[in-house]
C-alpha cells in the first residue's frame, strides 16, 4: 500500500469506536455519532468515497481488518500486489493495473475532476489495464 496503512488503521479504529457508541477521531469520520450514520452516508453521492470501506468493515469486521493491515508491506516487493487509491497512485507505475468499481458512476454525469483521476489511475499501467466494460463505457462518453 503506497504511503502505508496508518490512515486505513485510523479508519478501522474509528469504525470500532462508532460501533461501540464512541465518537470518531479521524477527519474522514469526524462528526458521525454511530456506525449506522456512516453506512447510511456511504449510500449517498456525497458519501460514495466511503462505500468500499463500509463494505470491508461489514464483510470482515474491524478485528480481521486490523490483522490483515498488520501484515501489509510498506512498499511492495517485486511481483507483489499493490493496492492504492487513484490519488496515491500519482507518479507510480505497475506492470498491470486493475481499476475496481470505486470509480463507479451509476448513471450520473462524471465531473472533470473524476475524469482526471480516472486518467491518472489508468495511465499507471505499463503493459496491461483491466477495467470493467460498464466503467470503461461511462468514461468514454
Amino acid at each position: 500500500v503506497p504511503g502505508g496503512t496508518n490512515e486505513m488503521l485510523s479508519l478501522v479504529e474509528d469504525a470500532e469506536r462508532l460501533q461501540g457508541g464512541q465518537g470518531a477521531r479521524s477527519v474522514d469520520l469526524l462528526g458521525f455519532q454511530t456506525w449506522r450514520e456512516v453506512v447510511d452516508h456511504s449510500n449517498t453521492d456525497d458519501g460514495a468515497g466511503l462505500k468500499v470501506f463500509v463494505s470491508l468493515v461489514d464483510k470482515y469486521g474491524c478485528r480481521e481488518l486490523r490483522r490483515i493491515l498488520g501484515q501489509v508491506l510498506p512498499s511492495p516487493a517485486e511481483g507483489a500486489v499493490a493496492i492504492s487509491t487513484g490519488h496515491k497512485s500519482k507518479g507510480l507505475e505497475w506492470s498491470e493495473v486493475e481499476l475496481f468499481d470505486d470509480f463507479s458512476v451509476a448513471g450520473r454525469e462524471i465531473s472533470l475532476e473524476e475524469r482526471r483521476l480516472f486518467y491518472v489511475a489508468a495511465t499507471r499501467a505499463k503493459h496491461g489495464l483491466m477495467v470493467g466494460a460498464e466503467l470503461a463505457d461511462a468514461y468514454r462518453k
